[in-house]
């Protein structure tokens, strides 16, 4: 499925603007996530353990090739409010540049970095095909379910070839459909044809599908549970949340979006 900038732009801006509203709904996650996931605000539940796999790839890849003085930027593509993305920044000691085609999003993270005293880290708007990144000028690329939705993964990729310095890694996850009903987007096998075109060498991928699954389902067939609760404490905002709870799981007897996708994990070395 092909979104335009400023689609995205215009659903995302939404999506993050009722993410910064303190409603029932803060609760209501809160207890349905639990210890199992990492309190990290996302756009999308991340577990501990996919906040170490994301940790580990720093740790075991980071260094190959790479001197501390020439490591360049550590660049979050669709970084979101950039909660995520800082706290690995610092893992790999990096300097921190998030990016986002959401206004929303890129303002709450400037705000929150400077609360942090963090006068470091960079943000701005963007699309994943004009950066304005300089070549060759990135370390560490990341990006949590954000690059699926581009419109054109060719330019993407070429993209990152661009900015990523030689022995650099990209690491990132995705969602595939495995169903031809619902949305389309770019298969697993075309993001890796697409990176090794462009002189990347895949060294992980995983299937992340089935954690992932456990705990969307947790969260939406909780919230439908609760529907009354949230329909009376916010009105038309709390029916549209509803509706997306209802579409993720699917209803009449159709799969929702969590049993028509997978999500995968792929590391991906720059090597030349």
């Amino acid at each position: 499925m092909a979104y335009s900038c400023k689609e995205l732009s215009q659903v995302y801006d939404s999506i993050y603007s009722r993410k910064l509203q303190k409603t029932v709904l803060n609760e209501i996650d809160g207890e349905i996530v639990g210890r199992a996931v990492a309190s990290l605000r996302a756009s999308g539940i991340i577990s501990n353990r996919e906040l170490k796999l994301f940790e580990s790839a720093i740790r075991k890849y980071l260094p190959i090739g790479i001197i501390q003085a020439d490591r360049g930027l550590f660049v979050d593509f669709g970084c979101g409010f950039g909660i995520l993305g800082r706290r690995l920044s610092k893992s790999a000691g990096l300097r921190y540049a998030g990016f986002d085609c959401s206004k929303v999003a890129i303002r709450y993270a400037a705000t929150a970095a400077r609360n942090d005293k963090d006068s470091q880290s960079l943000f701005w708007v963007s699309d994943f095909i004009s950066t304005g990144l300089s070549e060759k000028s990135v370390g560490v690329a990341f990006s949590l379910d954000a690059l699926y939705l581009a419109s054109n993964p060719s330019l993407v990729v070429n993209e990152l070839a661009r900015v990523l310095k030689d022995r650099s890694i990209l690491f990132f996850t995705l969602y595939e459909n495995c169903s031809n009903r619902g949305a389309q987007y770019t298969s697993l096998g075309t993001w890796q044809t697409l990176l090794i075109g462009n002189g990347f060498q895949i060294i992980e991928c995983e299937d992340i599908t089935d954690e992932w699954r456990k705990h969307m389902a947790k969260k939406h067939q909780t919230r439908l549970k609760v529907r009354k609760k949230i329909e009376a404490s916010m009105n038309q905002a709390g029916t549209l949340e509803l509706a997306v709870s209802r579409a993720m799981l699917g209803a009449h007897g159709h799969d929702g979006f969590i049993n028509l996708t997978k999500r995968y994990y792929i590391v991906a070395l720059r090597s030349r």
